[in-house]
């Protein structure tokens, strides 16, 4: 059975590692894929590193246009432009660091028929499959140890660790469309569709990816609409845990839990801002007085202790003492 694995990179200003990563891919051992480079209206030298590409390999390479609509919308124009059977995207700073990626990848399709499959970037396996061994098949039962990672705020957050059927995607565009304006968790937005609705999952404890962590990025840094996208990251992953099957015991509980994980995120990422105090206790009084923050509260207890400290002193308007916390961890 001949399976074409459709590599995807959302690009957008990426020159400085774009080279390395596409070079990462067109060196796989297996043949059959093709990799479709989605620039994000960059404004360095991606686009003419692209081109410079296609022009190369032709046969293997092609490039789109996108009007600048951000990170979650340029991974979602990935996947209507893929044509295989089997979709992969990752970062364009990132590479795929075994050359074998893609062969495993489609030899695990040919033995499981499974719809997913789940790798490391690191040597050792991340926490949500640490007693898992290699090769493990996941459906029925099984299936609760994705939900609680899900749940937990892990490690299956990324889409770049994961290799998904075409049959997972969600046909639906509106729900991006309408959150185009996320500032962070554009990787989740996506991943959580494709995870829950995966019915058999295929677990590779091998790392096949190299992940940069670059200084600066979206990932990293404060965007006034956090507070904003905690909420619909709060709201997507309430809506596709009300469809799993099997249901996560306590599921109610650990959905608060997260809630309160989310804030503590946006609170997180304000404290590395140099924004006055002022600025920040704008930020601390709208979310200790949202509805979603007061709910959640009462599931404190499930958080670590320094969480804990942090989310009463917001919950009672202590926002000197919290600002003062925040500033020492």
């Amino acid at each position: 059975m001949k399976i074409k694995i459709s590599v995807s990179m959302p690009v957008h200003n990426a020159a400085k590692y774009l080279d390395e990563a596409i070079r990462s891919v067109l060196s796989q051992d297996y043949d059959d894929f093709e990799l479709i480079l989605v620039d994000d209206h960059s404004t360095d030298e991606s686009p003419a590193i692209c081109e410079s590409w296609r022009e190369k390999a032709p046969e293997k390479i092609r490039v789109f246009q996108s009007p600048y609509k951000g990170s979650l919308w340029a991974r979602r124009e990935c996947i209507h432009h893929s044509a295989g059977d089997f979709l992969y995207i990752m970062d364009a700073d990132d590479t795929l660091c075994d050359r074998h990626a893609l062969s495993l990848w489609a030899e695990t399709i040919r033995k499981t028929g499974c719809d997913l499959i789940l790798f490391n970037e690191t040597e050792t396996p991340p926490a949500v499959f640490r007693n898992t061994p290699d090769g493990a098949v996941l459906e029925g039962e099984a299936l609760l140890t994705l939900y609680e990672d899900i749940l937990s705020m892990g490690d299956l957050n990324p889409l770049w660790n994961k290799a998904f059927s075409r049959s997972l995607i969600d046909p639906d565009d509106t729900p991006y469309l309408e959150h185009l304006w996320l500032s962070h968790g554009t990787d989740f937005f996506q991943s959580v569709a494709i995870t829950s609705a995966a019915k058999r999952a295929v677990y590779l404890n091998k790392k096949l990816y190299e992940y940069r962590e670059t200084p600066g990025s979206i990932t990293h840094r404060y965007n006034p609409e956090m507070f904003r996208s905690a909420l619909a990251l709060i709201d997507r992953r309430r809506e596709y845990a009300a469809v799993w099957n099997p249901q996560p015991a306590d599921l109610e509980r650990k959905l608060d839990i997260c809630a309160l994980n989310e804030f503590c995120t946006v609170l997180n990422k304000l404290r590395k801002t140099d924004l006055p105090f002022a600025k920040k206790k704008e930020v601390y009084e709208v979310i200790s007085s949202s509805e979603a923050f007061r709910r959640a509260y009462l599931q404190r207890a499930g958080l670590p202790v320094a969480k804990r400290a942090v989310v009463t002193l917001l919950f009672h308007r202590q926002f000197g003492l919290l600002d003062r916390l925040l500033n020492i961890r």
